[in-house]
């Protein structure tokens, strides 16, 4: 069982690693059973995967039904809406079932605010902090997430395991894509709202070099509008050396697959990623990348980026130039050396051994241990918190931490 609540619109990478795990642990033989908010449109772009196992899609408006079971494992896969409908509806599930739990821990606040340049209210983690209390797994999505989480969740159960599992792409659509005509084009998958800073959107116009004159400069939007403050400096920009900005909404994994492999290079300029998607899929597909220096992106990719420090504009076109001038076979070899990180076949084997792991441990779930009082408190179903009201209060908590907050020798911006 995978318990998660899909947003309104737009893409979560969260979510689609969260229903990645469910298809190819049905490819490996389980039964897996998703119980979320909302069909993922991203589900499509799963359509004709071989499983010996299947999928089961159960909908519900607030966690409050769930499901026939039983379950052996329930996955919580956390949100920061801040309210506790998910958190609640799957510990009761799964104390019904005596079912291990398990939380799937993209980001950890000790590890997102140490390098994120926008601060996050750690309070909008207490609904995961309280599933950690229960559950006998923590699953971090690499190994620097694993040792963040294990100084967070202090208080997770004496016999919880705590282990790391790197997400795959939809190595299948990548590869069923094919062989794609370069472009004279660099491409950006990232979020350009405000509120997420640390994705590195307000960066991207210092990457626009002469290096670029000519060329397109392709951002992908899988969230959200685009914010003028901006789109408006990157259009000033791209006109003034002869560049051209296309923008290109909602895209399934075939024609994301298509636009990149097309591309000449990407441009990654997060601050702060708990795995780092776009890298990995731009490698698969024979691009080189250029991102800045993160510890979590060299675990995962070594140096086969074109990395940057965070933060040095000045070294941006340069670097760009950089990828532009790598070989075909250097291209070329990008996609082996990845391979064992983002091919399907490789998460199956990894997830498979973890879920065993845990299902097979000895004594009871540790949810089965909760007292009286935790568990009258998850049958008091909370209400959901209103969108409007809930961003408001966030961005302005957000306002005064990054204020409060500010690392030295950062300055305001």
């Amino acid at each position: 069982m995978i318990c998660t609540r899909l947003p309104k619109e737009g893409y979560s990478g969260g979510r689609y690693h969260a229903w990645v795990m469910g298809e190819v642990l049905a490819a490996a033989g389980h039964e897996v059973t998703f119980w979320t908010n909302a069909r993922p449109a991203f589900a499509d772009d799963f359509a004709g995967q071989h499983r010996l196992g299947s999928i089961r899609l159960s909908l519900t408006p607030d966690f409050g039904n769930p499901p026939v079971g039983p379950f052996d494992l329930v996955v919580v896969v956390p949100d920061l809406y801040g309210d506790r409908l998910v958190s609640h509806g799957a510990l009761l599930l799964a104390r019904r079932d005596a079912s291990r739990v398990a939380l799937l821990n993209f980001e950890s606040p000790n590890w997102f605010n140490a390098h994120s340049p926008e601060p996050r209210d750690p309070a909008l983690w207490d609904p995961a902090v309280e599933v950690g209390c229960w559950a006998d797994l923590i699953l971090s999505l690499t190994a620097i997430g694993n040792e963040f989480a294990r100084a967070y969740y202090v208080d997770a159960a004496r016999t919880a395991l705590f282990r790391h599992c790197y997400p795959a792409i939809n190595s299948t659509v990548a590869d069923a894509v094919g062989d794609i005509p370069k472009r004279d084009q660099v491409i950006c998958l990232t979020r350009f709202v405000r509120g997420d800073s640390h994705k590195g959107a307000g960066e991207l116009v210092h990457a626009l070099g002469p290096e670029m004159r000519g060329m397109t400069f392709l951002l992908v939007v899988g969230r959200g509008d685009v914010d003028e403050a901006i789109m408006g400096p990157l259009k000033i920009r791209a006109e003034a050396i002869g560049a051209r900005i296309e923008l290109a909404w909602g895209l399934n994994d075939a024609e994301k697959f298509r636009r990149i492999k097309q591309s000449r290079a990407m441009l990654f300029l997060s601050y702060f990623e708990g795995f780092g998607y776009p890298p990995v899929e731009a490698q698969y597909c024979g691009v080189p990348c250029v991102s800045y220096d993160l510890p979590v992106l060299r675990e995962v990719s070594g140096d086969a980026l074109v990395y940057v420090p965070p933060g040095a504009h000045d070294a941006l076109p340069g670097a760009l130039a950089e990828a532009f001038a790598w070989p075909a076979q250097r291209c070329e070899a990008l996609r082996e050396r990845i391979a064992h990180v983002a091919r399907l076949e490789a998460l199956a084997s990894r997830i498979d051994s973890i879920v065993r792991e845990v299902v097979d441990l000895p004594g009871p779930p540790a949810v089965r241990s909760a007292p009286r009082a935790a568990v009258r408190s998850w049958r008091r179903r909370p209400r959901p918190a209103r969108p409007a009201l809930r961003g408001l209060v966030r961005r302005f908590k957000t306002g005064l931490r990054s204020t409060w907050h500010r690392p030295a020798g950062q300055g305001s911006g």
